[in-house]
């Protein structure tokens, strides 16, 4: 929720412009709590209260809150189906409400360290209403040392609206967070809301694992820096140490504003359960080596971990002492980790000193819920001579470094800040990562880059974004490189277009005859009001000898359905110096996909009988390769039925899950009961189901056709009726209401077929809708014939 004042700042439409998924499938429920018992107060000493304790009192959080926070069951209570109550009520001039949290407090309580943590909740909402769920440090540290992860807050004012935000040393009180809006109120029904929590990356996401709307990792906090005398380090406070867990609803406070007119009270909290998932680390790369290129420069090659895990990246820790790479690492030191979220299994360190020796190890993480076992050591000593460089990339402002950008290093100085938004970079030829530009170095500032061959030419490309300005004119600043202009009162505004767009400057400059390339950072002269310089990253591509990567080939598009295309090709070749290799996609001239590093992409949700046409893009720090093209036609629809195992892989003849829109996923090996129905799936369909709120839209019929839509289900969790329930529609009739897979099955582990005659809508498509009532929808299997 908040220690302080949260006002984290907005994703828009622009989230999905970066890939951001959950690809772990083995999660293990460590914890819950289902609320299940009878009704009756929830109180600190309450027999149906086995976890937490509660915070008490008024106006002592320091939010600005007003509320009453007690603990006498008038506030907290279970109402008997399932559900744990907070109700925030009034009685003359004092609110009234409930703070309980999983803190341990002796043998009582529950602490977590990484992990996927969720809860299905009811939202109140009302003017100056304020509930949240969220997790804080349990370290020992004061706040904001300890860490705070707000999984789910919202003003009352906007019931549309949720946030997801971090607060930590650096960005306390306004914190790095986005919202997520939805079409429908949240008040109107139960939604899951959650956190994939790893060492190095923080995402939230709303009904599903596979809908994240935000992430955060390192290298998007901001590093080294001065403004005024005071630092503007960050930290990364989430780290080793375990978090607890806290529901509450507060009054009033700097986050949703005072209560008025427009608050209705009571208002109701309804919780159905939280749970707390945990997936086994991954293992650790193999067979790291370091080799000098230059004389401050070093070329990183390892083994990739065997996890699979599609979302695994690597970490690359340095030190100048044996031993002391990733062990020093810890919340309040990160210098040793000069980048993360490294897709290749390769890296060039850069900005060194020559004649001396550097240790390295690299470790693995991905969505599971901790951090891989450490490469073995490598170390190598860089020569005193040899100035034959590869590209350098520099993230501006940064505690650590994004893929093949290195943390801030080469400044004089500046102050650093850090941005949670997602930048447009639909304007630029060569993007840097996303999290380049959610960091920044700003104030008078020279860059300085030495050990370049005297004299030799270079590109400079400068990386910009403005996040601070809403228009043209508020921000000007100078640029000189070894003396000589190249911006005079620069504005990243007016040159990009828009706020939050991506804008590069490119020079081609010489080495001085000392093999520097130095960058200055100069105020405004033009009059605008704001004239501090603001950089997201710095790249020095070296001269010839490094060049874009080749042009891909046997590039294909296989039609593999009436909705889907499937593309792969062979892999281009590019040059260490030019860094890591990524692809960009193109479906008939709109990008729909970039920083691509595998050689394949599978395009859904397309429109049967339709003619596709794909551009694809190899790119490296140094440029685009050429294009390479391909086209399929979609089929014309499906006169043989379709089969689908919701959640999981292809089980012949069922295909692997395609054509949802949210929802999660679930996977077990219970043995299913298939004897009360007829022509049942196999049995691993069974096994497999997408969960919570999700929906099918399946295309490739002919319009208004007719056909029977056959929905398989098994109840493999709970064990009584009423338990879980829900509601389907298919194109928008109800055919199902509170539907019980338990009492329409009879039995735990038992397979249980619906069946309608519906027609195909006007588009040529069945629309299947799954609504959580209770606990979260669940289907197995669709077939449609």
């Amino acid at each position: 929720m908040k220690i302080r004042t949260s006002l984290s700042l907005a994703l828009a439409a622009l989230l999905l412009a970066i890939p951001l998924h959950a690809q772990v499938q083995n999660w293990n429920l460590v914890w819950s709590d289902e609320f299940n018992g009878a009704a009756g107060v929830f109180t600190p000493t309450s027999s149906n209260n086995q976890w937490w304790t509660f915070d008490t009192g008024q106006g002592i959080f320091g939010t600005g809150e007003i509320e009453d926070m007690i603990d006498d069951g008038t506030t907290s209570y279970l109402d008997g189906n399932g559900h744990l109550v907070i109700k925030t009520y009034q009685t003359g001039s004092t609110y009234y409400s409930a703070r309980f949290k999983t803190k341990v407090n002796g043998s009582f309580g529950k602490d977590f360290s990484y992990g996927r943590i969720e809860a299905s909740i009811q939202i109140p909402t009302s003017q100056g209403i304020w509930p949240a769920f969220w997790l804080l440090g349990d370290n020992g540290v004061t706040w904001p040392g300890c860490g705070e992860i707000d999984i789910m807050e919202n003003n009352g004012s906007k019931p549309t609206q949720i946030k997801g935000t971090i607060h930590g040393i650096g960005y306390a009180n306004t914190g790095l967070g986005a919202h997520f809006n939805s079409a429908n109120p949240f008040y109107q029904g139960y939604h899951t809301f959650g956190v994939i929590w790893s060492p190095y990356l923080v995402q939230f996401y709303v009904d599903s694992t596979a809908n994240i709307y935000a992430s955060y990792t390192p290298g998007e906090i901001m590093g080294v820096g001065s403004n005024g005398g005071t630092s503007t380090l960050g930290q990364w406070d989430f780290f080793a140490h375990p978090f607890f867990i806290i529901f509450d609803v507060a009054v009033g406070g700097g986050f949703p504003g005072p209560p008025g007119a427009g608050t209705v009270l009571p208002q109701f909290m309804n919780i159905d359960y939280v749970r707390v998932y945990q997936a086994a680390a991954p293992n650790g790369p193999t067979s790291l080596t370091a080799t000098a290129v230059s004389n401050s420069q070093v070329q990183l090659n390892w083994n990739a971990s065997t996890t699979s895990d599609p979302g695994l990246t690597y970490n690359i820790f340095r030190s100048t002492s044996a031993g002391t790479e990733h062990s020093s690492v810890s919340d309040t030191n990160f210098s040793t980790m000069i980048a993360t979220g490294v897709s290749a299994t390769s890296f060039t360190d850069v900005m060194l000193t020559p004649g001396t020796t550097y240790y390295y190890e690299v470790t693995a993480t991905g969505q599971e819920s901790g951090e891989s076992p450490t490469s073995n050591e490598a170390n190598v000593a860089t020569p005193l001579t040899g100035t034959n460089v590869q590209a350098i990339a520099i993230s501006s402002g940064s505690l650590a470094g994004t893929q093949n950008f290195v943390q801030d290093v080469g400044y004089s100085a500046g102050a650093s800040n850090a941005y949670p938004d997602v930048i447009d970079v639909s304007g630029v030829a060569n993007p840097a990562p996303q999290g380049v530009y959610r960091t920044e170095r700003w104030g008078p500032t020279t860059y300085t880059i030495p050990n370049l061959t005297p004299n030799s030419n270079y590109t400079v490309r400068l990386h910009f974004a403005e996040t601070a300005y809403t228009a043209a004119g508020q921000r000007a600043f100078n640029v000189a490189i070894n003396g000589t202009s190249v911006l005079t009162n620069y504005d990243i505004f007016a040159d990009a277009g828009a706020e939050f767009k991506a804008t590069e400057k490119v020079f081609s400059t010489a080495a001085d005859s000392s093999g520097k390339i130095t960058i200055a950072f100069t105020a405004g002269t033009n009059g605008d009001p704001h004239t501090n310089p603001s950089l997201r990253g710095i790249e020095i591509i070296p001269p010839a000898g490094c060049s874009p990567p080749t042009t891909p080939t046997n590039f294909t598009a296989t039609d593999v359905s009436s909705s889907e295309i499937d593309l792969s090709w062979t892999a281009s070749t590019g040059q260490p110096c030019g860094g890591a290799v990524t692809y960009k996609v193109s479906r008939n001239g709109t990008q729909i996909a970039s920083g691509l590093s595998s050689t394949s992409y599978n395009d859904t949700g397309l429109t049967a009988s339709t003619a596709y046409t794909y551009t694809l893009t190899a790119v490296n720090s140094v440029g685009s390769s050429g294009n390479a093209s391909a086209s399929a036609t979609t089929g014309s629809g499906t006169s043989n039925p379709v089969q689908i195992n919701a959640g999981g892989p292809a089980v012949s003849p069922f295909v692997a899950d395609e054509d949802f829109a949210g929802g999660g996923t679930i996977h077990h090996a219970n043995t299913i009961d298939l004897s009360g129905v007829t022509n049942p799936a196999p049995m691993a369909v069974y096994q497999t189901g997408r969960d919570a709120n999700f929906t099918y839209t399946i295309p490739g019929f002919t319009a208004n056709s007719s056909h029977t839509v056959r929905l398989h289900f098994a109840e493999t969790y709970w064990s009584s009726a009423g338990s879980r329930l829900f509601n389907v529609k298919i194109n928008g009739t109800q055919v199902l209401t509170n539907f019980d897979i338990f009492a329409a099955a009879g039995a735990k582990n038992k397979a249980v077929i619906e069946q309608f005659a519906e027609p195909a809508n006007s588009s040529g498509q069945y629309v299947i809708q799954f609504t959580s009532v209770k606990d979260n929808s669940l289907v197995s299997g669709i077939e449609i014939q």
